[in-house]
């Protein structure tokens, strides 16, 4: 079973950063959603 896909993980990275930087959200706020999508790829099982 593939756990991760690369890709993703890039997006992701991408996301958070987008977060922090330009949207200018906390650190507490981009680990929330790191936390949330985290939680819906282990619900969808990725």
């Amino acid at each position: 079973m593939q756990t991760h896909n690369a890709n993703n993980e890039r997006i992701k990275r991408k996301y958070f950063a987008y977060l922090k930087e330009a949207k200018r959200q906390s650190e507490a706020t981009v680990d929330a959603s790191a936390k949330a999508l985290n939680r819906f790829e282990l619900y969808t099982k990725y």
